[in-house]
């Protein structure tokens, strides 16, 4: 027999025994019993992207009255409160993401019965309309004042609101045309469009240097941005021609402009922008661990340097390469005939490259003679590159128009075949056209 069922018999038959077939508490008897058998009348999905697994799921409504549950394998979960209690602020915390340990809790609204999803948005949607941090007042014994302020109008002008907010991200984030962010269902798998807006929402945070908590918290103290400017960057590095969002933002907190590069597998690196030049482009900066920087083209387009030996630098190597956003791909290669490109690796200009118009490239580096014309040009610009010396190297070029002047920028990425091939050449360099 079902444990579950086994276990509201017997309840059942207790409250009955002691309902002593009748006397003036028969009522009231019987309308506890109608609420334990009652099934659940809130439920929903707690998600980040991945859904959140074994967490802990609480209701504090404006009647008083609270409930608990946990969240399952799939981020569901569903809880039982009085009927009259609605509004309700739902929070989930301390449990799992993709394996991984909670960090920060979670809110929502039910404004009534039925379904309501627990995201790092509807945090924000608590935070607008609380106009505080939503774990702090769900800690408080403030649950009487949440019926005057989760109304349905505050709740879609917060809705509003927060929608703009995290467009402000690099990436600029939306969700999908015809959601409500609280109440329509989604299943936390990729190619759901609620999933794959929060997982795009989520990469925009971390390219912003924030956390879920840090964007609730410029919510709830009357930002209606999460930055004060953002521009996204497209980065290449290596191993294995890495690419990945970055972000080159303005702070809402201080003003201060910085570079965020999330690197998976190095960790993430930032770059506090001390000085830029009347261009945009960043003269001075301070970090951690970049140790040198080419900014081009208003810093639509550069290079990041780290310590080591490299290959036109004793004392440092280039290790990323960024193109922003506002540059479109070459589709046609045959657009940088007759063009100039100065060369820069190692975070210093090294030599020039010149696209001919009889199709080849001839690359002279700094105080020597001209390499021969090189007829590998398109190929290097192709998916497959070009095979040479233990290495395969590959190009793409991007182009910005400007005051209606076009400039060009290639992107040349150099990865072993064998990583433990010592002889082999791994670089990122990138090429401004003159």
């Amino acid at each position: 027999m079902n444990i579950k069922k086994s276990f509201i018999i017997v309840a059942t038959s207790i409250i009955l025994s002691a309902c002593g077939g009748g006397g003036d508490n028969s009522d009231e008897k019987q309308k506890e019993l109608d609420e334990f058998l009652a099934p659940d009348n809130i439920t929903g999905i707690a998600a980040v992207g991945a859904p959140i697994v074994n967490g802990w799921v609480q209701a504090k409504c404006a009647n008083g009255d609270t409930a608990s549950s946990t969240t399952g394998q799939d981020g569901s979960w569903s809880l039982k409160v009085d009927g009259q209690a609605f509004p309700c602020v739902i929070q989930v915390r301390a449990g799992t993401i993709n394996g991984q340990a909670m960090e920060d809790a979670l809110h929502s609204i039910a404004q009534s019965e039925g379904y309501v999803n627990v995201t790092p948005v509807t945090d924000l949607i608590v935070a607008e309309i609380l106009n505080q941090s939503p774990t702090v007042w769900f800690d408080s014994d403030g649950a009487g004042n949440i019926a005057g302020v989760a109304t349905t109008e505050n709740v879609g002008a917060a809705i509003g609101i927060v929608n703009a907010a995290i467009s402000t991200l690099p990436g600029n984030p939306t969700l999908p045309n015809g959601y409500n962010t609280m109440t329509s269902r989604f299943t936390p798998q990729p190619g759901d469009p609620m999933d794959d807006a929060l997982e795009n929402y989520a990469a925009s945070l971390t390219a912003a240097g924030m956390s879920r908590s840090d964007a609730a918290t410029a919510i709830a103290t009357g930002n209606t941005s999460l930055t004060r400017e953002s521009h996204t960057l497209r980065v290449y590095t290596n191993p294995g021609v890495s690419t990945f969002m970055a972000g080159y933002v303005q702070s809402i907190q201080n003003g201060e402009y910085s570079m965020i590069i999330p690197d998976a597998n190095r960790g993430t690196r930032d770059m506090i922008v001390q000085q830029r030049d009347s261009s945009g482009n960043i003269t001075q900066a301070a970090s951690d661990e970049i140790v040198g920087f080419i900014s081009e083209l208003g810093n639509r387009v550069g290079q990041l340097c780290v310590g080591g030996q490299g290959e036109f630098h004793g004392a440092m190597k280039s290790q990323y390469v960024y193109v922003s956003d506002e540059m479109t791909v070459v589709t046609d290669i045959s657009e940088l005939k007759g063009k100039t490109f100065t060369e820069f690796e190692d975070c210093g200009q090294y030599g020039v490259t010149e696209y001919r118009e009889d199709g080849t490239t001839v690359f002279t580096e700094n105080g020597k003679p001209s390499d021969e014309p090189n007829n590998d040009g398109e190929q290097l610009f192709s998916p497959e590159g070009v095979t040479e010396d233990g290495s395969v190297v590959r190009a793409v070029a991007y182009k910005f128009t400007l005051n209606g002047v076009t400039k060009y920028v290639t992107v040349m990425t150099s990865t072993k075949i064998d990583p433990n091939d010592q002889n082999a050449e791994e670089f990122v360099a990138i090429g401004v056209s003159n």
